[in-house]
């Protein structure tokens, strides 16, 4: 046993079902270097998505990236879908982040954001869980809005709005109503409608 709630054997486990600290696999990581035992590669790869998750959380952009690629790595080598999306998702988020916050290389940061998003959700479409589709969705539209990707912001919410209202992410569904009122402004010039979608979004917001 490890010290923590969470056995060595739990801890993939308890990682995806988000009750995992990192702490945790900080102390587990330690405890197995100081008995010199060896991890299962699907453990190791568990591990570095947790890793990378404190260093998102944290701002430790590049460091983020690194735990989580590595990890896509062995997911991509084991061809599970699920997990290839989610990995991807988060190195899409951390890109954005370094967009945001280093202005010299924004649009290079952004445009590499937008490849990883991409294909997040195409593989969350593969493995026929369009929920998450439609959740994660509005990160790409978080890089398309960055970028002024005007008309590839609208495509977008003409996908996900559907999916959305679907499976009543309502949350999600406001901010692509208010995706759509920046639209009706930047391409349009059209207020009263930006307005109308951007009422829209703050009335769902109100019911959450």
């Amino acid at each position: 046993a490890i010290s923590g709630s969470h056995s060595i054997d739990e801890l993939p486990q308890a990682f995806h079902k988000d009750t995992l600290s990192i702490s945790e696999v900080e102390a587990a990581l330690q405890e197995l270097e100081n008995q010199n035992i060896d991890l299962d590669d699907d453990l190791v790869a568990s591990l570095q998505f947790a890793q990378g998750l404190g260093s998102q959380h944290s701002g430790n952009w590049d460091e983020a990236i690194h735990y989580f690629s590595n990890s896509l790595k062995f997911w991509t080598q084991q061809n599970l879908n699920d997990r290839q999306a989610v990995l991807k998702l988060h190195i899409g988020q951390c890109l954005i982040a370094k967009g945001k916050s280093e202005a010299q290389s924004k649009q290079t940061y952004l445009q590499e954001s937008e490849g990883y998003l991409r294909q997040s959700l195409e593989t969350f479409q593969i493995a026929q869980r369009l929920d998450l589709k439609a959740k994660y969705a509005r990160y790409l539209g978080e890089s398309f809005q960055l970028q002024e990707r005007w008309e590839d912001l609208h495509q977008l919410t003409v996908e996900a709005i559907p999916l959305l209202q679907h499976y009543d992410l309502p949350v999600e569904l406001a901010q692509f109503y208010g995706f759509q009122g920046l639209i009706d402004l930047k391409i349009h010039g059209n207020c009263p409608d930006a307005i109308q979608k951007t009422e829209a979004a703050l009335s769902l917001i109100e019911q959450t």
